[in-house]
C-alpha cells in the first residue's frame, strides 16, 4: 500500500519528459510562499498541491535538520495544513508545516532520505524517486541557503537525471548540487 500511495503522490509531482513544470502551479516555490495560495491550488485540485507540499516539506525538513522524506508524511502534513492556512491565509505555508512536521514520527523505514539516498534508488525507480527529486531541492535550497534549483525548468531537472545514470553510486544530493544552474 505504501509503495503504491507512493507511486501516486510522488509520481504526479514531476512527469519527466513532459512541459509540467512549465504550468502556474508547479513553479519552483520559495519559503514565504503564503496560505493564500497554497489554498487556491488546494481548491482547483483533486490531489492538492502536491509539487508546492514537497518542497515545503523539504524545506521545513531542512530547517528542522530532519533529512527523511516520506510520502505518507507529506500527504498527512498537507491536510492538516489546510485549516490552519484557512485561518491564516497571509502567513507562509512553512510556518505551520513546521509545528505540525515537529510533532510527526519518523517512519520505520526511510525510503529516501537526503544523506543516504544513492541516484542508484532514482535510475531503479524513477516513479517513486521523481517527488524526492522535488523534495531534495527544496531541502538543498534551505539547507543550502541558495536560491539555485534543478526546478526552474525541464532542461535542468533532465541534466540531473542523467547525471544520475552516470553516477549511480553516488548520492542524490551530490548529484544534485553538482546539477545547479550556474
Amino acid at each position: 500500500m505504501k509503495r503504491h500511495l507512493a507511486g501516486a503522490l510522488l509520481g504526479l509531482a514531476l512527469l519527466v519528459g513532459q512541459d509540467v513544470l512549465a504550468a502556474d502551479d508547479n513553479e519552483r516555490i520559495n519559503p514565504d510562499y503564503i496560505c493564500a495560495q497554497y489554498l487556491a491550488l488546494a481548491s482547483t485540485s483533486p490531489t492538492g498541491p502536491l509539487f508546492q507540499a514537497l518542497q515545503i516539506d523539504g524545506f521545513v525538513s531542512a530547517e528542522l535538520g530532519t533529512t527523511w522524506a516520506d510520502p505518507d508524511t507529506v500527504k498527512g502534513v498537507m491536510s492538516a495544513v489546510y485549516p490552519l492556512c484557512e485561518q491564516h491565509p497571509t502567513e507562509p505555508v512553512a510556518v505551520h508545516w513546521e509545528q505540525i512536521r515537529r510533532v510527526v514520527e519518523e517512519p520505520v523505514e526511510k525510503t529516501w532520505d537526503a544523506d543516504t539516498s544513492l541516484c542508484s534508488q532514482l535510475n531503479a525507480n524513477p516513479d517513486d524517486g521523481s517527488g524526492f527529486i522535488v523534495w531534495l531541492d527544496g531541502y538543498n535550497r534551505q539547507y543550502s541557503v541558495t536560491k539555485k534549483s534543478i526546478l526552474d525548468s525541464d532542461k535542468d531537472i533532465q541534466n540531473f537525471i542523467e547525471a544520475c545514470k552516470q553516477r549511480p553510486n553516488d548520492k542524490m544530493i551530490d548529484v544534485l548540487r553538482d546539477s545547479l544552474p550556474k
